[in-house]
């Protein structure tokens, strides 16, 4: 957490900016409330950034998450998660249910 605490903005962004996939604001959000004590202190202020927020960012913090077993680009860290989680063995059925699923929730 020392490391980190002494971060200027850019160097943070590039350590903490995919926490929130595709959603830097709310690292940019942490960063301002430095320093922190422990990564629990980081991630409640990273949660209260997310819920503080306008319902328009929100809202793009939501989309801009991947669908599970979408078809779109994933990070490595989504596609680790969703490797573990089994999307990427799911049966075609499976993967049709899943994108009517996906469809519905968007």
């Amino acid at each position: 957490m020392e490391h980190l605490n002494r971060l200027d903005l850019p160097a943070w962004l590039a350590h903490c900016a995919a926490v929130f996939e595709h959603s830097a604001w709310i690292a940019e959000a942490a960063w301002h409330q430095r320093p922190f004590a422990s990564v629990d202190q980081l991630h409640r202020a990273m949660m209260q950034a997310a819920a503080s927020a306008s319902l328009e960012k929100k809202l793009a913090l939501v989309r801009a998450h991947p669908e599970l077993a979408g078809g779109e680009s994933l990070t490595v860290d989504s596609s680790s998660e969703q490797g573990r989680l089994g999307f990427n063995r799911l049966s075609r059925a499976e993967r049709d249910a899943m994108d009517a699923l996906n469809r519905r929730y968007r």
